[in-house]
Formats: structure tokens, C-alpha cells, sequence
């Protein structure tokens, strides 16, 4: 059997924080680490912390994203972005006030626009090329979202606080936003695309992973579930990579 060599990094290398959100790696193979106290970049050896009075929107990190072009970007807790550029942060994207809850994911689609999902407040759309954007609200009332991932043909599939969710758009509007059949009322934790495949993974806070393939017609065979049996006894999926 395969091993590994495990190194732990704790408060006396740098790293003040026991609970990671997220850690993304730049272009020039720096890893950035989001936590509750800011950013933390990691050359190999050493951490170095960054947080609002170092340029950040704001401290609490809880997400991050490295987009086609190399640029990195960051959502914090209080529904604001920083967007690395060079060895500064971008922060002015959004107005002031735009949002309050926390950024929950971040990716971008085969058109090159930036989507963010915000736990309470729907989503956002940012063209990268001038920083415009669109907010997606209507339609998203009532739910907490957790995770976000592109589908072909102008589609997301979005995890939330009540099942992962489908959603279509006509034109510049939300369209309509679907619960997936078969799938119990469950909190989604996380969504991973299958490598050079059709299918996507889904994490739940309770009832373990499923694996949905959004092409198939055939309601039976659309969704597929692994409980805990199968999962070692695991029920909770906290990430999935």
C-alpha cells in the first residue's frame, strides 16, 4: 500500500488558525490559506498573514478561487471580495453595503464570467473584463446557499441548506431553479465535477454522497446514492476534492 509523509503546520510555524476554510495556490506556486483571521500565503516554509489592515476587504476568509487567467479570488465573511492583483488586493468591485452574507463559492464559467454564490442573498455574475456585474436574487427567497458548479447550456447546479437545485437561465434572468428528484431534504455541503466526466458529486451534512448525472433522462438512473454502509460508516461529508 501506498504511504505518505504527513507534516502538521500549527501556530509555531505561523499558522495561528486550527480550522481552514479553504486553500488555493497562485501562479507562482504560493498557497493561500482563508481562515477566520484573515489570509495566511505559504511560500513552503513559511506563513505570512493578511487581513483587512493589510489591504483585504475584510479578515474573515471563508473561500477562494483561482480563475483561467491566474487571478485569485477571495470571499469573506461579511458578503465582500478581494481580488489579488500583483502584491495588492482589489476590493472596489462591489459597492459598499452590496451584500452581508458570507460568500459561500466562487467559480467561473466556459464565458469567462465569475460567479459567486452568497449564503442568503442568491447570486452574482462579474464580467472580468471592466468588473460590471449582475446580481441574481429573484427566486433564491428563503434558501441558504452552500455550493455552486457550472452545467453545460447556460445551467448551475446549486447545493443549498435544502437539497441541490438546478438552475436555468432565458437571457439575463433566472429562468427557473428545480430540486433534483429523488434527492432528500438535505443540507448540501459540497459539489465536485468528476474529472473528464459526465457526472457531478454531491456532499450532504447527513445522509452521505450521491453522484448525478444531469443528461440522463431517465429519472432512476439520474441519481446515485452512497450511504453510510457504503461510505465506511460515514454519513457526513464536510469537502470534497
Amino acid at each position: 500500500a501506498q504511504t505518505y509523509d504527513l507534516k502538521r503546520f500549527k501556530a509555531d510555524n505561523g499558522l495561528q488558525e486550527n480550522y481552514i476554510y479553504s486553500v488555493v495556490q497562485d501562479e507562482l506556486d504560493f498557497l493561500w490559506i482563508s481562515s477566520t483571521s484573515g489570509l495566511y500565503r505559504f511560500d513552503g516554509k513559511d506563513f505570512v498573514n493578511y487581513t483587512k489592515e493589510d489591504g483585504l476587504a475584510a479578515t474573515f476568509t471563508n473561500c477562494s478561487f483561482r480563475d483561467a487567467s491566474g487571478h485569485v479570488w477571495f470571499g469573506h465573511g461579511n458578503g465582500t471580495i478581494s481580488l489579488l492583483e500583483g502584491q495588492t488586493f482589489k476590493t472596489d468591485i462591489l459597492e459598499e453595503g452590496a451584500f452581508s452574507g458570507k460568500v459561500t463559492s466562487i467559480i467561473q464559467d466556459e464565458q469567462g464570467y465569475i460567479w459567486m454564490a452568497f449564503q442568503r442573498e442568491g447570486l452574482l455574475r462579474i464580467d472580468t473584463a471592466d468588473y460590471k456585474y449582475k446580481v441574481y436574487s429573484i427566486g433564491f427567497e428563503g434558501l441558504h446557499i452552500t455550493a455552486l458548479t457550472a452545467l453545460s447550456g447556460n445551467r448551475h447546479l446549486i447545493g443549498t441548506d435544502q437539497g441541490p437545485m438546478v438552475c436555468t437561465y432565458a437571457g439575463s434572468d433566472v429562468d427557473s431553479l428545480k430540486p433534483i428528484a429523488g434527492f432528500p431534504l438535505e443540507a448540501v455541503t459540497a459539489i465536485l465535477q468528476r474529472r473528464g466526466r459526465d457526472s457531478y458529486w454531491i456532499g450532504t451534512e447527513e445522509s452521505g454522497l450521491f453522484q448525478y448525472f444531469p443528461d440522463r433522462t431517465d429519472l432512476e438512473t439520474q441519481l446515485v446514492a452512497y450511504d453510510s454502509e457504503s461510505l465506511l460508516g460515514v454519513s457526513q461529508i464536510k469537502s470534497l476534492y
